[in-house]
């Protein structure tokens, strides 16, 4: 119901393509249009675009006086739609919509350096622990996941990391929980194949191949990733996976970690400050916010998920004493932070009978699916 549609033809020039999609009031008449640009999610410049003669349905281009920074790897060109006080039943200053658009989306993620002592490695048939100078890192053989990262002498994990398939369903899953219900998604079990570690240019590098299987079904995902830990403590992962196309879509693909109460602030890098999803982002925007996890619980009557955010380069979960773990990806990803875990969610049924738990959970995922429309219509569009 914005009043404005707008569309990027040139980012190097600023030329910018603006519909009006008000039937009977030119656009002067409804709004004053101003103009943000960030870098890296900071506002560094702002403007307004004078706008006359723009009749009703009509398109027209337009050029912003902006400079685009050079060196800037994410910068953002974002409109936003601010009722003038002309037109009817609109105050003055009410913000009617907005729109966004990358100008530049290259993103340059931090990559540590391989300096420091060398590591040491131990461990048995289960576990292999690495250890470096402020850090001991233990890696379990058979999930393929760290079960424990102790960084000058704080254990950050409360539990093994685990992956994550599973969602507390939505209202609009409902039309695919039988499914994966069916699909035994609840229940899937991995199988490691192979682990091979090895150690070069001082850092250690475990390689695994693992496949997972729903209790009693066919295998749904088979993966193979490469966990590099650096001298300073830094961990790099990448990975490349196989789904199985016969069975049903997956709900999302990540890992959850279960961190200590104390993990309060977030700083993020991505679609914010509401929850955005593939399918239901429009409300959000990209930029770098700064929140609390208790209040990024988005509240429903029916408790089910909340609170994801899509299009995420960056994000840090920070206790108030400075205690803070980082992760930043090179293609955008998805995470959530939350003091109430799946679980909780998925057996309550109403919000007043949400009791909060005793962590923060945090879940960094490769992709996490739509909403889709499923309580009245359907599941989410093939894309």
């Amino acid at each position: 119901i914005r009043p404005v549609r707008a569309a990027l033809l040139d980012a190097e020039k600023g030329i910018i393509s603006l519909r009006n999609c008000l039937d009977f009031t030119a656009l002067e008449d409804a709004v004053t249009i101003k103009y943000e640009i960030s870098c890296e999610g900071i506002v560094v410049e702002e403007g307004e675009l004078p706008v006359v003669h723009h009749l009703p349905g009509e398109t027209k281009e337009y050029q912003l006086p902006y400079h685009l920074p050079l060196e800037a790897s994410l910068v953002c060109l974002r409109l936003r739609y601010i009722a003038n006080g002309k037109m009817h039943m609109r105050e003055k200053g009410e913000e009617m919509g907005f729109d966004q658009m990358f100008l530049r989306e290259n993103y340059q993620m931090y990559r540590p350096v391989p300096e420091g002592k060398a590591l040491h490695l131990e461990g048995d048939d289960r576990h292999l622990q690495i250890c470096g100078e402020n850090f001991v890192y233990r890696f379990d053989r058979f999930t393929g996941l760290f079960s424990s990262l102790r960084y000058d002498g704080t254990e950050y994990l409360q539990k093994p990391m685990e992956y994550n398939f599973t969602r507390a369903e939505t209202d609009n899953d409902m039309c695919m929980k039988t499914a994966w219900e069916n699909a035994g998604y609840h229940h899937i079990r991995n199988k490691v194949h192979t682990v091979n570690v090895r150690q070069e240019n001082g850092c250690c590098c475990i390689e695994v191949h693992q496949v997972f299987y729903p209790l009693h079904r066919e295998k749904c995902l088979e993966v193979t990733s490469e966990w590099k830990i650096y001298p300073d403590g830094c961990i790099e992962v990448s990975a490349e996976g196989l789904r199985n196309t016969r069975m049903p879509w997956l709900p999302r693909m990540g890992v959850q970690m279960i961190l200590d109460r104390a993990f309060e602030k977030v700083e993020y890098l991505g679609k914010g400050p509401s929850d955005a999803y593939p399918d239901k982002q429009h409300a959000s925007w990209f930029g770098r916010f700064w929140d609390r996890v208790s209040a990024m619980h988005e509240d429903h009557i029916k408790p089910q998920e909340n609170g994801s955010h899509c299009h995420t380069y960056e994000v840090k979960v920070e206790t108030e004493s400075g205690r803070y773990l980082q992760v930043s990806a090179e293609k955008p990803i998805s995470f959530q932070v939350s003091h109430y875990t799946q679980e909780q969610l998925r057996s309550t049924k109403h919000n007043f009978e949400l009791e909060e738990s005793l962590y923060t959970i945090f879940c960094v995922d490769y992709k996490m699916s739509g909403i889709g429309s499923g309580s009245c219509g359907y599941a989410p569009a093939e894309k």
